[in-house]
Parts: structure tokens; sequence; C-alpha cells
């Protein structure tokens, strides 16, 4: 899930320039994204939730 504008900045650019934006969530999964997507990245995740409803206020914002 992400801002829409997010969607619009990356749109074109590929599965490594995600690691470019604020990762919410656990950094482990992230990095299990990307590995299966084939990128190499340093994953830095911003905040973590123990909430569904907070995350997607978060990437909402």
């Amino acid at each position: 899930m992400g801002a829409p504008a997010a969607a619009q900045r990356l749109r074109g650019r590929g599965d490594a320039a995600l690691a470019d934006e604020p990762l919410l969530g656990y950094g482990d999964l992230w990095r299990r994204w990307f590995a299966q997507a084939g990128v190499r990245v340093t994953v830095q995740e911003v905040a973590t939730f123990n909430d569904a409803g907070f995350m997607l206020q978060a990437a909402d914002a």
C-alpha cells in the first residue's frame, strides 16, 4: 500500500526505485520482497506498526 503521489513518482522506474521511498513495516519483510524481486538494495524502514489502520493512515500521508 502507498500514497497515490508515491505511485506517480515511481511509475516506470522499476522495483529498485521503491527503496528510495519511506518504507513502512518490518525491514525483514521488505528485504525478502526485494530479494524475491531480484533487487539488491539496502532497506531502511521508517516505521513499524502493530495496527493496520495506523499503517494505512501513514501510507496515505
